[in-house]
Order: C-alpha cells, then structure tokens, then sequence
C-alpha cells in the first residue's frame, strides 16, 4: 500500500471509530477525495478544490460532496479552518462535530494525500 492510499485508509478508519461528521478533504486534482472513496466511509467526503473541472469530476466520485472554493492559504491550519468553516456555512457539519481532515500540505508543492488531522468544529483539538 502507497503512502497515500494507507492515510485514505486511516482516515476512514478514524471517522468511524472517533463517530466523525465529516471527511474533509482540500484538493487541487481530486486525489485526496477519491482515495478516501475507496474505502467507502459511513460520513461524507467534502472534497474543496480551486479548480472547476476538479469539481466535476469528483461530482461522480462515491460519497463525495464537491464544493468550489477560494484559498487563501497562508498557513496549514489556516486552510484547515478555512476548509472546516465552509462545511459549517453549508450545513455539512456543526459547531463540536469532529471531522477528519486528508490532504496534501503545502497544497500546491506536492502531488498526493501526505497529511491526516483530527479536528473539532468550532473548537480545540
């Protein structure tokens, strides 16, 4: 199993064992969302992209909600809460859900899932 594709893994091992929400999952390709599909979780993958055709695409990806966004990555945990929020404002999850966040960090730099973070919304981990 690649690096990658064992943090899907635990990501959806993590949802279901910490009764997450949510799988949040910052992307530019998809990646990140469709390696979590794979192991087909009980809670939904928020997948969040820049990038339109990304969007599309992860529209036919099992268990995905695709959402189109904006970042203004100055920081790791400034994407995080960035990402977390724009669940929150969709009504996805809600303030003391926890969730799961996959990504690869710094987005941009690198080409697959390389990072996995359990958060609470709206409060401390």
């Amino acid at each position: 199993m690649t690096v990658p594709a064992a943090i899907g893994h635990a990501a959806v091992t993590l949802a279901r064992d910490l009764h997450a929400t949510a799988i949040l999952t910052p992307t530019q390709t998809g990646g990140s969302a469709r390696r979590v599909s794979r192991f087909r979780p009980a809670v939904p993958i928020v997948a969040m992209s820049t990038h339109e055709w990304a969007i599309r695409q992860l529209a036919l990806i099992w268990g995905v909600i695709p959402i189109q966004v904006q970042y203004e990555e100055e920081s790791t945990d400034a994407l995080i809460e960035q990402i977390q929020h724009v669940a929150e404002s969709r009504g996805i999850v809600h303030s003391g859900d926890i969730v799961v966040v996959a990504a690869g960090i710094p987005s941009g730099l690198v080409k697959s899932t390389n990072m996995i973070k359990v958060s609470t919304i709206g409060g401390h981990e």
